[in-house]
């Protein structure tokens, strides 16, 4: 015999399952978060979580909750939950995608948050999430992402020659790809197309020659920005990085005559030998020198070269301000 069943609507809350807080932006990493038994903020945002699951999946995290509680806001709660402050210098958007992955097993990359995301793995001590969203964005590399993987990656020479190779291939016998690259040098900002200068001009005789001069009208247009003068960088920031002895010797004329204008008197005689090539005789000389290994030898010898400088000297036409 069935038995009968009879279905009838009663009165009930439905409330939502999700953690929410109209004070704040809520970054969900799941859809059931409401019984959250701790609130992750950077600044405005918050970001309902777990404690197993953080201190399960990761060991920053592991020592926040069990070496460091006594350090937390105790006063802070929201939604009677209890609240730690995150690095206000945390991207929300990259941390939640990163916080996402601790629930989903799984990470979502695309060119424009790779190295986002990436940076946060970092802070977190995270190497294996670090790993696969570097590889993500060294194999996915545009010139429209190339400044930030030489800002992130620029150091280790291994990925500046795949940089240098990819820009090369990039720009090769292309005008219009090197007038794109300019424009985006300019509106990427002193700071980061900076870099991207000083990877470029430091790079081998075989670096193609459309390339270098893309690099030098920037340098050329970023000396008389307004916007260097009102953020109080000096011209000879622009150069800071940049090791001369690996640039050839017409494009160190060429940047010395740029920079020459813009510099103080004091600077003249110091970026004079900092930026132009040596003679041979001098280039001898300090190979002579690094061959000597006796301190005291060594200074005589270079007393005795003090004696023997060779200046090179470049005509400029030097502006009056």
């Amino acid at each position: 015999m069935i038995e009968k069943r009879d279905s009838f609507l009663v009165s009930r809350t439905n409330r939502s399952t999700k953690f929410s807080n109209e004070n704040f932006t809520v970054f969900n990493a799941v859809s059931n978060d409401y019984c959250c038994d701790t609130v992750l903020k950077i600044e405005e945002n918050i970001f309902p979580s777990f404690r197993n699951v953080l201190v399960e999946n990761n060991k920053v995290f592991a020592s926040l909750y069990e070496k460091r509680l006594e350090e937390w806001n105790d006063d802070e709660e929201i939604n009677d939950v209890r609240v730690h402050e995150l690095d206000s210098n945390l991207n929300p958007f990259y941390f939640h995608e990163y916080h996402k992955s601790f629930f989903t097993q799984k990470i979502e990359l695309t060119n424009e948050n790779a190295l986002g995301i990436a940076n946060i793995a970092q802070d977190f001590d995270d190497v294996e999430v670090f790993e696969i969203c570097r590889n993500y964005a060294m194999e996915n590399m545009t010139l429209g992402n190339i400044f930030e993987l030489i800002e992130e990656f620029g150091d280790d020479q291994e990925y500046f020659k795949v940089f240098i190779e990819f820009i090369k291939s990039e720009t090769k016998n292309s005008k219009e790809v090197n007038e794109i690259l300019l424009r985006k040098m300019k509106v990427q900002g002193i700071e980061r197309s900076r870099k991207f200068f000083s990877a470029v001009i430091q790079n081998p005789p075989n670096q193609n020659g459309c390339l270098i001069e893309t690099v030098l009208e920037w340098f050329d247009y970023c000396l008389q920005q307004e916007e260097r003068e009102i953020l109080d960088i000096k011209p000879v920031y622009l150069i800071k990085d940049v090791k001369f002895a690996r640039v050839q010797d017409v494009h160190q004329i060429r940047i010395y005559k740029s920079i020459f204008p813009y510099l103080e008197n004091d600077e003249i005689k110091t970026y004079h030998n900092i930026i132009l090539p040596k003679t041979k005789n001098e280039k001898q000389s300090s190979d002579e020198h690094f061959k000597i290994e006796n301190q005291k030898e060594r200074d005589e010898w270079d007393e005795k070269q003090k004696r023997m400088v060779h200046c090179v000297h470049v005509t400029v036409d030097r502006k009056n301000f």
